[in-house]
């Protein structure tokens, strides 16, 4: 599963450490055709410096070439006040690279002619149903689904950390009381909530429970023999602990269980590697057709506008960071509060690696790391190197904005594809990021694109990296902000109507809440722990400072914004006498 923290909040974050402590770019070495041994060394190096300067506690890699696997290896600890080290066999929480997995059973049913995956979902699970808001709209299908453009509202909260979650069956019951967030294929919008669906399709398709069906026809079929949804006595005693802020934190079951609770190593990673590199097959073993891969890669949002920068296959996400010199990239990566974990295959050259760590501040590793390998690697196998990148952007151009029309671009921005929203003022003809005491100017150029400068508490002030740009669009009536980097361009932010009056009733709701319906085995995400109250701000009613409301009526509400952790209601009903709040699975009382 993905946090909440948005690509441009990340993107910004790494940008002001960069700027503010001089960072070091690691340098790519000359590595020679065949000279595995040298790839080896330096990636070590770059990762064992990347431990030390991250402070990262532990973290686990595994590369394959082919059916090989070329360079293996654990770092620090699984068990930090125990001194037990990181090996291969290291078991961590991959998050959501498990959603391969689940889509990978949902087409082995159809390759058995058990499902057509453009059927309607209810053709399967006779209960499902939901309300929408949208006349005439698609239906729900296991191929929207996997693609995350069903329109189903992104995440539920609650459950998503309990040790008695609740089941696929009641979850699909609690959905036909629940709204749309838009209609399918309309935008990119990830969500854990649809594809913890797709694990009562295989249920219902299969007539096995998920665990066992996945236990059978995925893992025992590569040889995973340590992988799983579920831990059973052997794996736990391979269980990393999980850290943040350097302790160790409660290791709680989640809902999401096809979307988001795979527990796997380097070891047995490497073996579905191995699988997907040799098109579908592991050894002996059939686990999808070579045609069905082929399906599984194949762009399925064309044509979505919305969806600009961001391209899907069946499951899969593609990266076009190498494509120019290497082919595209497939990839999927994973995140709870605790573990962080990524996967990307180079088929073009046979190539894929893993990373995998159990604490945040191995966050920017398992991406860097991954990444770095393909390079080093890519190198030894083929000799091909990466070509050198211009510092400066190429000199394409953007429209140029008066000021007037600069005031217009002021607001709030839903952020995507992630929850909350950007702040942008004007001030005096100028465009800022607004971040507390922390502003970001966005600088218009002669391009037309917007380039940022860094200004603290308005006596410090710094241009960031050049190799970064912004720019203003319009798509589909709305204006949207679009970050590029080299030839790639992706809408990271629309922004959100002006806010309308708010009504006397939800003036009356602005406070601090309390969750009524946790239980006692259940913890809360994070991100949530700052969203338990509703406020006033620049004319909007916003959950927890950081997500405007756009209010439907006086007893519904949604999550202002199109993408992910938009669209979602808040519902006012009343229980034993008093007002509460419904949203995501949660009953919110407000505090007196």
């Amino acid at each position: 599963m993905r946090r909440h923290l948005s690509m441009l909040v990340f993107f910004l974050i790494v940008l002001l450490l960069t700027s503010c402590t001089g960072g070091k770019k690691f340098e790519m070495p000359e590595i020679q055709k065949n000279d595995f041994e040298q790839a080896s060394k330096s990636l070590d190096e770059y990762i064992s410096g990347k431990m030390k300067s991250q402070k990262v506690i532990g973290f686990s890699i595994a590369v394959v070439s082919g059916d090989k696997v070329i360079f293996m290896k654990g770092y620090g600890y699984a068990d930090k006040e125990n001194k037990i080290p990181v090996t291969e066999k290291t078991l961590f929480r991959m998050g959501s690279i498990s959603k391969l997995f689940t889509a990978t059973s949902v087409m082995q049913l159809e390759e058995q002619g058990k499902i057509d995956i453009d059927k309607p979902l209810n053709t399967y699970i006779k209960e499902f149903s939901i309300k929408t808001r949208y006349e005439n709209s698609d239906p729900i299908t296991p191929r929207n689904i996997m693609t995350h453009h069903s329109g189903l509202p992104s995440d539920r909260l609650k459950d998503m950390m309990a040790m008695s979650p609740i089941s696929f069956e009641n979850l699909v019951i609690e959905l036909q009381n629940e709204y749309t967030a838009f209609p399918p294929n309309m935008i990119f919008s990830y969500s854990n909530h649809a594809i913890s669906l797709l694990g009562r399709l295989v249920e219902v398709v299969s007539q096995e429970d998920f665990i066992s069906y996945t236990d059978k026809n995925l893992f025992k079929k590569m040889e995973m023999e340590n992988s799983g949804f579920k831990l059973n006595g052997d794996m736990e005693k391979l269980y990393a602990k999980g850290y943040i802020n350097g302790e160790p934190v409660k290791q709680y079951l989640t809902y999401a269980v096809p979307a988001g609770l795979l527990y796997s190593n380097a070891e047995d990673m490497s073996k579905f590697i191995i699988t997907i590199l040799n098109k579908g097959s592991y050894k002996d073993n059939s686990v999808i057709k070579p045609e069905t891969l082929e399906k599984m890669w194949t762009k399925q949002n064309e044509g979505i506008e919305l969806d600009l920068g961001y391209e899907m296959g069946l499951g899969w996400f593609f990266d076009r960071s190498m494509e120019e010199y290497a082919g595209l990239i497939y990839m999927h990566d994973g995140a709870w509060d605790d573990f962080r974990a990524n996967l990307l295959i180079l088929p073009e050259h046979e190539l894929g690696v893993v990373t995998m760590t159990n604490s945040p501040e191995g966050t920017s590793l398992v991406y860097s790391a991954a990444s770095t390998a393909l390079k080093l690697f890519l190198q030894a196998k083929e000799g091909i190197k990466e070509p050198e990148k211009p510092e400066e952007l190429p000199k394409t151009t953007s429209k140029i904005f008066n000021n007037e029309e600069i005031k217009d671009l002021a607001g709030y921005y839903a952020i995507h594809p992630s929850m909350g929203a950007l702040k942008i003022e004007e001030i005096n003809g100028k465009l800022f990021i607004a971040l507390g005491k922390i502003k970001i100017e966005l600088k218009q150029n002669e391009t037309g694109y917007f380039d940022l400068n860094l200004v603290v508490m308005k006596i410090f002030k710094k241009k960031l990296p050049s190799n970064q740009a912004f720019k203003f669009i319009e798509i589909q009536g709305r204006t949207g902000i679009i970050q590029k980097a080299g030839k790639q361009e992706i809408l990271i932010a629309l922004k959100i109507d002006p806010p309308a009056p708010i009504s006397e009733k939800w003036k009356g709701r602005i406070g601090k809440y309390e969750i009524i319906n946790l239980a006692e085995d259940e913890g809360i995400l994070n991100d949530i722990q700052g969203m338990l109250s509703i406020i006033e701000k620049d004319g909007y009613l916003m959950l927890g400072g950081m997500q405007p409301l756009k209010i439907l009526n006086d007893n519904e509400a949604i999550t202002a914004g199109l993408g992910r952790n938009k669209g979602d209601t808040l519902k006012v009903i009343q229980k034993n006498g008093e007002e509460i709040i419904k949203f995501t699975g949660y009953e919110l009382r407000k505090l007196q």
